[in-house]
């Protein structure tokens, strides 16, 4: 079984904050979906809509505070 979660995030505007993202995402055995991306005053954001095996949806939660270190708040 599949659910879908929506992911907020934001951080420096920078190279490679997508894949780190995605990187994330698939590891987990997600699918992105479909996303809103926007530059914010030197900062960039966005929400994803992401579907992910229900069993890994915890997994994918911690991974993303992980990026935390790297910079990206999710």
């Amino acid at each position: 079984m599949t659910t879908r979660v929506l992911i907020s995030f934001f951080c420096d505007d920078r190279p490679g904050v997508i894949e780190e993202l995605s990187a994330e995402i698939e590891a987990n055995g997600g699918n992105w979906l479909d996303s809103q991306l926007a530059r914010l005053g030197g900062r960039f954001a966005g929400v994803l809509q992401v579907q992910v095996p229900a069993v890994r949806r915890e997994a994918l939660a911690a991974a993303l505070d992980g990026l935390g270190q790297r910079g990206i708040t999710a």
